[in-house]
């Protein structure tokens, strides 16, 4: 199995530096470049204490689905609710000076902007994409809303 993988790998090699353009003809060799990441797994044979933590993780599959399953719903639930209870209430007013401003009708007469936060409960596809990009913004720092074409 070692030489055939490095047959093919001296065949993709000469490929990509001979390649004229047509790149679907030889495509299907990159899947066979995949193969060489089933190499370490002929290690389990040898070992009886790796194949059965392999097998153990194989085993666990289903139940981690499971509780991924709990957990999606339970989002979809409470997604739910907060459309519920805040739809339309997330606005605010831009403008220079707001300190005293609190209504949508104060803001308009200063000559301001009324317009929806960022983050909102208006829907729930919108408000479950705002999630997931909340998580990724804690994690990297500050970025733009990507969700729905939305720019922040």
């Amino acid at each position: 199995m070692d030489g055939l993988l490095v047959i093919l790998s001296y065949v993709d090699i000469f490929v990509s530096l001979a390649n004229t353009g047509n790149t679907h003809m030889f495509s299907i060799l990159k899947v066979f470049r995949l193969l060489r990441t089933l190499r370490p797994l002929r290690v389990i044979k040898r070992a009886p204490k790796l194949k059965l933590a392999v097998e153990a993780l194989i085993a666990s599959v289903k139940p981690i689905g499971n509780i991924v399953l709990i957990c999606c719903a339970s989002f979809f639930f409470f997604g739910i609710l907060g459309v519920q209870l805040f739809k339309g209430k997330f606005f605010s007013c831009w403008g220079e000076d707001i300190r005293n401003i609190t209504t949508k009708s104060e803001c308009l007469e200063a000559g301001y902007y009324w317009t929806r936060k960022t983050f909102n409960f208006d829907n729930l596809p919108h408000h479950h994409c705002q999630q997931k990009q909340r998580n990724e913004l804690l994690k990297q720092g500050a970025g733009e809303d990507r969700c729905m074409g939305n720019k922040a």
